[in-house]
């Protein structure tokens, strides 16, 4: 009988020790699977966009996470995986204090509208969402200023965090900033700073937590757009434009990573005279995705792009601690180590 229970004992052990902290993800149903399951560690292999629909049918919508997960970008091929969200929302719950980190990853379509966090994340209050090495990237802003990088300056850091009691809200404009071959203008670049989200019904949803992450966009609405709708309403609508203008024009991609049917969408404006201007061709898909990760059209010109200060590229963080890069398959960033002056 005792041998029976240590026995028993013994596999059950070896079962829970057999359940992976690190999956491997390559498309939408991978995420799913993996953001609901167990796994710490998330490895996104391939460029992809989300599907509005959980494989996960036995899974309540939001799903709630309780454990601590980084979903980390493989930089093998030379390129930050990119994920379009398709503002897709409230698919996933995090518990107080609970930490979701992207590194190494460009994300896009995340939000409905022009504030910074995910919509995929339904109301969490006091959670963190974290970016590291990020390009969270818009199809359309609000240009941009001085002045508007000086407010996010002074931002009060969120209430009952201590790991980010000391960090530093070092937010700047780029003019230009490049990555793997493609370019924004009017870049705001994010060394270090933490928020509280509100949505837009003034409930509390999560800390968004950026390190050496940066917010491109494509384009940039208009003032008179923003005058007459707001700039909340103006970037909504122009979302909707591009969207069915998309549908009308039928433009599925179908590639290694990406879902059945989707379809990989960012509009490509030039701003003129305070006026936004949208051809035809802004409407046209500018992601290409070649295995694991996608090959953007510019959104610069090339002379741009070789002009920019390379300076103003994002690289890998650093473990400040042991002043060391940190690899790729790191698992978790310490917040509390991060807590450096700007340069």
């Amino acid at each position: 009988m005792a041998l029976s229970a240590v026995l028993l004992t013994t596999l059950l052990l070896g079962a829970l020790a057999a359940a992976p902290s690190a999956v491997d993800i390559y498309n939408s149903d991978d995420f799913y699977r993996g953001i609901c399951s167990e796994a710490e560690v998330l490895n996104i292999r391939s460029s992809f966009q989300l599907s509005s629909l959980s494989p996960l049918e036995v899974v309540e919508v939001p799903c709630i996470i309780a454990r601590n997960v980084t979903c980390i970008g493989s930089l093998d091929d030379g390129g930050h995986p990119w994920i379009d969200f398709a503002f897709v929302r409230n698919k996933i719950s995090l518990q107080p204090h609970i930490r979701l980190t992207f590194e190494h990853l460009a994300l896009t379509n995340y939000k409905y509208g022009g504030g910074g966090d995910l919509d995929f994340i339904a109301p969490s209050p006091q959670a963190i969402w974290q970016t590291v090495d990020v390009n969270k990237n818009a199809p359309f802003c609000s240009m941009p200023s001085n002045a508007s990088v000086a407010a996010l300056r002074r931002n009060p850091l969120p209430v009952g965090h201590p790991e980010l009691a000391n960090w530093t809200q070092t937010v700047n404009l780029e003019a230009v900033w490049c990555q793997e071959g493609r370019c924004w203008h009017n870049t705001l670049t994010y060394d270090q700073y933490a928020q509280p989200m509100i949505k837009s019904d003034d409930v509390g949803t999560f800390v968004i937590a950026k390190i050496q992450s940066v917010k491109s966009c494509n384009a940039f609405i208009s003032a008179e757009c923003a005058q007459a709708l707001g700039a909340e309403g103006c970037i909504q609508k122009s979302i909707d434009e591009m969207l069915a203008a998309q549908a009308a024009a039928g433009n599925v991609q179908r590639s290694q990573g990406l879902s059945t049917g989707a379809k990989i969408g960012i509009a490509v404006g030039a701003a003129v005279g305070g006026a936004l201007v949208l051809s035809a061709a802004a409407f046209a898909i500018a992601l290409r995705f070649k295995g694991r990760h996608s090959s953007a059209a510019s959104a610069a010109s090339s002379d741009s792009c070789a002009s920019a200060r390379t300076t103003s590229k994002i690289v890998p963080p650093k473990d400040l601690e042991s002043g060391s890069s940190r690899g790729h398959g790191s698992s978790e960033t310490n917040l509390s180590s991060h807590s450096r002056t700007a340069n």
